[in-house]
């Protein structure tokens, strides 16, 4: 039995005495409840505030005139007071009327939000966001069905249990096929617990930042090796592509549906009238192709991929492809994330990546600070990049600089003040408190792009004042 807490008394109690009373034996022995669903405001949604959305009208969108002219042609039935309240609601609620989303938009974007939650607050903007997933579903497929251009079907199999463990390929390879083997297990996990809100939050984060930001641009070049290597790279496409679909069937039956029926005839596998009726998959049938120390390093090799992209975006050089020297203080480390080099100069669009291994001042010096850009990040790894003559000072943030100090030495006066402390109102206090936060952090970001020199200059203009 699925449904709202507010009626639990009302309607669920009633219903197990009932039930017991004339058969003898409970109607259900789960009760799933959910909370109340309320608007992008947090109120109820009611017809009496007129915060009420049409499921249809999500899933084929709607202008904003056709959602007054609705309110109007219901005139007669309404009071004049609730025919103004619909109509203020729907300008102020959807000023630019709904857009498409589709079925699966809509139910993906219900099923990520957590249902024990005692307000659910529906935003047509987070449906949005679902609806860009569903295209990204689709254009991953697209590039999937690319690939597998000059492959048989007869050969192309998803890879089983047996290969992917003796797997002698790239790091990469076993790499998304273990996180693959997560997903699967994540899923599961959570499908049991009634936590759908997870189970979807794991969803996107494999197919969005593991499979399309990650695995495909990797296998892109991959697919222009020998067609021995190409024909794995597709079996590889294909096992995560098929186990993904029969994983989002339950919450996106329509495209994965549609997905499915396609992959049939693409590829070489089990033929099913329906992925609805496909076992889901276990967490048994992917025993063993977890490898979660492979998963750490790569995670920490996408952390510096976007390092080196901030570090390139921060100073106009998003189409440059500098070179990139990573310091790193511990043996093991550098093991770990050597083989990834290639890997991250592709993601980070670089001329190269060298991973050194140093503990000692020196290795720095040797990198100009007119020309090269330092960032240091966790583990002790240090990202250097050769920035060349494109290292300029930009005076406006050294401005901004200045400014933000000048704040800072208010705010902190302001707040030491013990007539201020004593008499301001704790709201008034609590909110310079958090601005004084907020422009601390930016102060340090600001540090942080400009590398050590600039870094040392402010530093230095600061003592003085």
């Amino acid at each position: 039995m699925e449904t709202g807490f507010d009626i639990l008394f009302f309607w669920v109690a009633r219903m197990i005495m009932l039930g017991e009373h004339i058969t003898g034996k409970l109607p259900f022995t789960e009760v799933l409840l959910h909370g109340m669903v309320c608007d992008s405001h947090g109120r109820k949604m009611t017809k009496s505030l007129g915060n009420t959305i049409d499921p249809l009208d999500v899933i084929n969108g709607v202008s904003l005139e056709s959602l007054l002219q609705r309110v109007k042609d219901c005139q007669d039935s309404l009071t004049p007071e609730e025919v103004k309240l619909l109509l203020n609601a729907n300008k102020q609620n959807f000023p630019n009327g709904i857009p498409e989303c589709g079925t699966d938009g809509l139910r993906f974007s219900l099923l990520t939000h957590d249902i024990q939650n005692q307000r659910i607050s529906i935003d047509v903007k987070s449906i949005r966001i679902c609806r860009h997933f569903c295209n990204k579903i689709w254009q991953g497929f697209r590039l999937f069905t690319r690939a597998i251009e000059n492959c048989s079907r007869e050969s192309l199999t998803p890879l089983s249990t047996e290969e992917v463990l003796n797997l002698k390929e790239s790091d990469v390879d076993r790499w998304i096929l273990s996180r693959l083997a997560g997903l699967v297990v994540v899923s599961n996990t959570h499908f049991e617990k009634y936590e759908f809100h997870l189970t979807a939050n794991a969803i996107r984060q494999f197919w969005v930042q593991n499979f399309c930001d990650v695995y495909i641009e990797y296998a892109k070049p991959a697919l222009l090796e020998s067609e021995e290597r190409r024909l794995f790279i597709c079996r590889v496409l294909l096992t995560c592509i098929e186990t993904f679909l029969k994983i989002i069937s339950p919450m996106m039956p329509f495209l994965s549906e549609e997905l499915y029926q396609r992959l049939f005839f693409l590829a070489n596998i089990e033929p099913h009238p329906s992925v609805s009726l496909v076992k889901y998959p276990t967490p048994d049938q992917y025993s063993g192709w977890r490898n979660t120390m492979l998963e750490a390093d790569v995670h920490t090799v996408t952390e510096l991929v976007g390092v080196a992209r901030s570090l390139k975006s921060k100073h106009g050089a998003t189409q440059m492809r500098p070179a990139v020297v990573v310091a790193v203080e511990e043996e093991n480390t550098l093991a770990a994330l050597n083989p990834f080099s290639d890997l991250m100069a592709l993601l980070a669009k670089l001329e190269s990546v060298t991973f050194h291994l140093t503990q000692a001042q020196e290795f720095f010096e040797q990198y100009p600070q007119d020309s090269w850009l330092f960032e240091t990040c966790e583990h002790g790894i240090t990202v250097i990049m050769d920035m060349g003559e494109k290292l300029k000072t930009n005076a406006d943030n050294f401005n901004k600089l200045d400014r933000i100090r000048e704040e800072l030495t208010r705010l902190n006066k302001m707040l030491s003040d013990s007539d201020y402390r004593k008499n301001a109102p704790l709201s008034v206090q609590e909110k310079a408190m958090a601005k004084k936060a907020s422009l601390e952090g930016e102060l340090q970001k600001l540090l942080n792009y400009y590398g050590r020199k600039e870094s040392e200059k402010v530093s230095k203009d600061s003592s003085a004042s």
